[in-house]
């Protein structure tokens, strides 16, 4: 049984009576801090002001742009955080960059060959705030 905790060999709890109770969301500080174990100890630590909020991540978004075996440019609601875009062709990831699949350049993506009439473009990324 001691192989079993071999991963946190070392790990001390200092307060052997942290109960439910204790670490419930209703009884943490109201400032952004979140329960977390650091230096050896749990304690409340600072987030980072910078995540990524749920509204902010953006799913299967259907850019505009003619689907007509002609356009190559659509265009997205928001702008996406750099590296963070996926876009799929009738299902099919695309490979992104120039030379490939298609290339963006601030909401618009440029595709090498022109979506046919009928092609479902689905995009997911991280919109900047």
């Amino acid at each position: 049984m001691a192989q079993r905790y071999t991963a946190i060999r070392g790990l001390q709890i200092k307060d052997a009576t942290i109960t439910p109770e204790k670490i419930k969301a209703s009884n943490s500080p109201a400032d952004g801090l979140v329960l977390g174990y650091e230096s050896g100890e749990f304690k409340w630590i600072d987030v980072d002001v910078e995540a990524v909020m749920e509204s902010d991540v953006i799913c299967n978004e259907v850019p505009s742009g003619d689907v007509d075996g002609t356009n190559t440019a659509f265009t997205l609601a928001n702008t996406p955080a750099t590296g963070t875009v996926e876009v799929y062709l009738n299902g099919l990831l695309q490979a992104p960059g120039t030379g490939k699949d298609y290339t963006i350049s601030g909401n618009t993506i440029t595709f090498t060959e022109a979506p046919e009439p009928g092609d479902i473009i689905l995009v997911s990324y991280i919109r900047t705030p």
